[in-house]
């Protein structure tokens, strides 16, 4: 009862509550969806990561790197830009965009305002930013909505991304990047300078803003350590991969960072060769800078569009995609085939071979990556280098986008950093007419399909500057360029809806033998509980019950109870929501698994029944079990009985796999029947675990023996006892006589003693004489004979141990007989345990078995050779007789002859017989030799005795000659003929045996 209102009670505050976060989760997201979030906004944070700049000592080549912000506004706008460099110095730039078709650009030098890493573009050794709290940002502002961009050239190694705005900045994000780029100087063996590592920043857009960085691996600083930071406004952190001689490609894909406020995450690498697994000396190498977008604008879909390579692309190597996931057991299908299940933090990684479908069942983060333009240092470039490009999801397409091809310039030779510039349009099949460039169309013949989606994507050739696109559907938009060893990459822009990233939760309460619990998914941007099952193979001594709902339910309740409250119960729930993502927990429900050892669920309770003596105490120890997965709690023990005494202190903890004992005491001065049962007391009920039902009684009986024998009846355990009842122990036991054996004896008086005989000579029979007698004066008188296989064979020699046969035809049966002897004091009786090992030519007649030798007695038994093949050796076989786990062998031969028969034919040819062995059926053979000039021979087989002839005929059918006839008994017969009679020519001749008839075709040549 109490548990009830205890349920109904908390139930009614859960479901209050429930009701209550529901409400504000429904005004909220009904603001929320009023909101249109995108990439354009009117605040922006950002900082650079570190880049290589190879020109960093050359004064002329220095100030061609520079840190680029681009931006651009659909309608005139005007801002600044704040910023902070390494010196601390605060600077502010003012910005208008009088006409939205130009572009807003700000340059500075990097040196200040550029976070250095541990290799300061090739010093190694100092720490620098790498992992340390920076104050380093540029901080955007604008009157009416604008997108910006942000560009880091240096020489040969830049990269581009679109800056998202704070208004869409989340909490949680995963990095994406690529693996570190570290080599080992060939002189010294020690980290070259030009290592370098995949690295991510984060900048806090707000004061108190505490950082959780859960590394994928190791840092350069923290290793493989959770990092908690406190950032402020403005203050960055960086964090670089460490590099070591024995781990040079490490990768921070997949690290998590966590925040309390919102903050910018930028990731990427500082110089990365692509694929990194090139065995070159010096491939190219380039910067990679992509914005994190959080979580929660991830999407389930994508589109892997090939990139338009450069004219001089090398043929080496090849573009690559990373897909990510954020939660575990993200299944990833591409082109609708199956490719990999992964968990959170994982990502997997392909060739970019062609277009391709991404279709993943949680939210994933996809990316492109450029390869390395060249594999060797040539004095003339290859047209672009190593760019990330981060993969919109289909489901944040937008209708209309407003986008840069950024250009640069190198001021050493005053020339444009940029030669090609492209844009790629994805788009759906029904739409292609209505997408614009630029306000034109572009001819549908230039769209290529994505496989099992449907759309079509082109890559146009574009100049500098800004650009629009624009469709009557949504579309994705990439932006591209490829200079001299150099490139850049992001995407166009997207729209930036809170997508649902947060699979169904549950909430549960316990009782006793029974739960229950409620599936929400009531979180921001949560689509709402589709299904909800619970998979019946997972279902362990349960009954689930699930409410029945429409799909789109917020909530759901279900409750489970044990069939069995002896046993532990287990079960699944599969919760789905109407995204996709699913929620799979194990839920378990104690049952009351204590019980004495081994009894755990029976149906039968254990008793105790036993006879013991009056007047003394006795104890019984009861071992109790904890055999369920959950710890158990003994509240008390219960007896009724009064002559019954618990020696054990309650209450008590038992864990899991745990077992303790309990003293049961009880004694009576008169002869009575004492029955009780003990039971406990759990935290939810009683449970009766051992029943006792003792008779106590004064001793009347003599002492009980108990023997016990080995298959082999070499050892015999005798147990000699006064313990049960009313009796009274043993008083002495002694050994009188023992033959052929010795004994050994464990003293456990007065209780029992154990003796152990063992026979020396197994081929003897052995007698042993015990007397055990009891403290009442009652004797057991214990006398046995353990026979010995006491068998002889008087006829053979013991060191031959042979019996052997005369040479016997083959067909014929020689039986001779066999004398066997018993010495022994007891009969043998053999049968199964008397036989010849091969049994085929050598065998025992069915009437010699059973053989029953007597003590003292001899028999013969009778040894058949049938011998059915002749053969040049002896034939042999071994006659074996067993008994009490030995064998003994005697060795049967004989030898096989052939039977001879020399005749001549019906026609008067000499013909010879020879027959080896009775075959299984008739046959005739190829004479030999084939063709004959003289001598032939034939070997044939007769299966049953009967008539049988071998008649001759030419080819037209002529009857020529009987070469044999005669009556044959079975057997194989070899038939030597001469055919000097016979003109050269082709002839038949035919067996006929038993109404079979058998032809072989024969020559004669003269």
């Amino acid at each position: 009862m109490f548990t009830e209102i205890f349920w109904n009670r908390l139930q009614l505050n859960i479901t209050v509550f429930i009701v209550v976060m529901i409400t504000s989760y429904i005004s909220l997201h009904s603001q929320i969806d009023t909101l249109h979030f995108d990439t354009k906004g009117t605040d922006f944070w950002l900082t650079f990561p570190p880049n290589y700049h190879i020109g960093k000592s050359n004064l002329r080549n220095k100030y061609d790197d520079s840190l680029y912000i681009f931006i651009t506004s659909d309608k005139p706008t005007s801002g600044k830009i704040e910023y902070i460099g390494a010196r601390g110095v605060p600077f502010t730039t003012l910005f208008s965009i009088p006409d939205p078709t130009r572009i807003f650009t700000f340059s500075i030098f990097y040196e200040d305002f550029e976070l250095l890493g541990f290799n300061n573009s090739g010093s190694l050794g100092n720490r620098n930013n790498s992992e340390i709290v920076t104050r380093e940002y540029f901080h955007i502002t604008s009157d009416y909505e604008v997108t910006a961009y942000a560009h880091n050239q240096a020489n040969m190694t830049s990269d581009a991304c679109l800056i998202l705005p704070t208004d869409i900045l989340g909490n949680n994000y995963f990095i994406m990047s690529y693996n570190s780029d570290g080599n080992i100087n060939s002189y010294s063996g020690s980290l070259s300078s030009s290592s370098t590592p995949s690295q991510f920043v984060i900048l806090a857009t707000e004061d108190n803003t505490n950082v959780t960085i859960i590394p994928k691996q190791e840092t350069q600083y923290n290793n493989r350590n959770t990092q908690n930071i406190l950032l402020n406004k403005g203050e960055a952190y960086l964090v670089q991969a460490k590099i070591t001689i024995s781990s040079l490609k490490t990768d921070l894909t997949g690290s998590e960072v966590h925040s309390d406020k919102p903050v910018a995450v930028f990731a990427g690498h500082q110089r990365s060769t692509l694929p990194n697994n090139f065995t070159t000396t010096y491939p190219t190498r380039d910067y990679l800078l992509e914005q994190m977008p959080a979580i929660e604008t991830w999407g389930q879909n994508a589109l892997i569009i090939p990139y338009q390579q450069p004219y001089n692309i090398t043929s080496d190597g090849s573009d690559k995609f990373r897909i990510l996931s954020a939660n575990d057991n993200t299944k990833l299908y591409i082109n609708d085939v199956f490719k990999a299940n992964i968990d959170k933090g994982e990502f997997y990684e392909d060739d970019i071979t062609g277009p391709a479908h991404v279709k993943a069942s949680a939210p994933v983060l996809v990316a492109q990556f450029k390869q390395s333009s060249d594999l060797t240092r040539n004095i003339s470039n290859n047209n672009g280098d190593p760019f990330e490009m981060l993969i919109p999801p289909v489901e944040q397409f937008m209708n209309n986008y407003r986008v840069i091809n950024t250009q640069a310039n190198q001021y050493s030779n005053a020339e444009k950093v940029y030669e090609e510039q492209y844009i790629t349009i994805v788009a759906p099949n029904v739409s292609l007419a209505s997408v614009r460039l630029d306000g034109n169309p572009i001819p549908t013949s230039n769209f290529l399909p994505v496989p099992t989606s449907n759309y079509f994507y082109t890559n146009e050739r574009v100049s500098d500057g800004v650009h629009t696109i624009s469709c009557n559907e949504k579309i994705g938009v990439y932006v591209y360029g490829y200079g001299d060893a150099n490139s850049y990459g992001y995407v166009g822009g997207m729209s930036m809806e809170r997508m649902d990233v947060s699979p169904p939760q549950f909430a549960t309460i316990d009782s006793c033998f029974s739960m229950r619990g409620v599936i929400t998914d009531t979180m921001e941007n949560d689509s709402k509980i589709y299904s909800v099952i619970s998979p019946p193979e997972s279902q362990v001594n349960v009954t689930v019950k699930i409410t029945s709902f429409n799909p789109y339910a917020s909530l759901i309740d279900f409750s489970a109870r044990l069939n069995n409250f002896y046993d532990d119960g287990e079960f699944e729930i599969i919760a789905t929501d109407s995204m996709g993502l699913y929620s799979t927990k194990k839920f378990e429900i104690p049952g009351f698994t204590l019980s004495v050892m081994n009894f755990r669920n029976g149906t039968i309770l254990p008793e105790l029944k036993d006879s013991y003596r009056i007047g003394k105490q006795f104890c019984y120890p009861v071992v109790i079990e904890n055999y369920g997965k959950h710890r158990q709690n003994i509240n008390d023990l219960i007896l009724k009985n009064n002559n019954f005494s618990i020696i054990y202190n309650t209450p008590k903890i038992i864990n899991p796999g745990e077992t303790d004992t309990v003293m049961i005491c009880f004694s009576s001065p008169v002869d009575t029947v004492l029955i009780d049962t003990l039971s406990i007391v759990g935290d939810c009920g009683i449970r009766k675990i051992q029943a006792f039902n003792l008779s106590l009684w004064g001793d009347s009986n003599k002492p009980a023996v108990k023997m016990n024998t080995d298959p082999c009846n070499k050892v015999i355990n005798i147990t000699v006892s006064d313990s049960t009842g009313g009796d009274f122990g043993l008083a002495s036991v002694d050994i009188i006589d023992t033959v052929n054996c010795l004994v050994t004896i464990d003293n456990y008086l007065p209780q029992y003693e154990n003796f152990r005989i063992e026979v020396i000579d197994q081929c003897k029979d052995a007698i042993y004489h015990l007397v055990a007698t009891d403290s009442a004066g009652f004797v057991s008188d214990i006398i046995d004979t353990i026979q010995g296989f006491t068998i002889a064979f008087p006829d053979i020699n013991p060191a031959a141990k042979t019996f052997e046969f005369d040479c016997t035809k083959v067909g014929i049966v020689n039986c001779q007989k066999l004398r066997i002897s018993n010495t022994g004091l007891l009969p043998f009786t053999f049968d199964r345990n008397m036989f010849i090992s091969h049994n085929i030519i050598f065998s025992i007649p069915q009437s010699n078995i059973p053989l029953t030798l007597n003590p003292g007695s001899s028999e013969f038994i009778d040894i058949c050779f049938a011998p059915y093949y002749s053969y040049s050796d002896v034939q042999r076989d071994t006659f074996v007789l067993e008994f009490n786990c030995i064998s003994k062998e005697i060795y049967l031969s004989g030898i096989a002859v052939p039977e001879i028969t020399a005749s001549k034919s019906n026609c008067n040819i000499p013909v010879i017989f020879t027959l080896n062995e009775i075959p299984l059926f008739t046959f005739l053979g190829q004479n030999y030799p084939n063709p004959t000039e003289d001598n032939v021979s034939v070997k044939f087989g007769v299966e049953d005795e009967g008539l049988t002839s071998i008649r001759l005929f030419d080819l037209f059918g002529n009857y020529r000659q009987t070469v044999f006839e005669n009556n044959l008994k079975p057997g194989i017969y070899e038939l030597k003929f001469s055919t000097e009679n016979l003109e050269q020519g082709a002839y038949i001749y035919i067996l006929s045996s038993g109404g079979k008839l058998i032809s072989k075709a024969m020559i004669v040549k003269k």
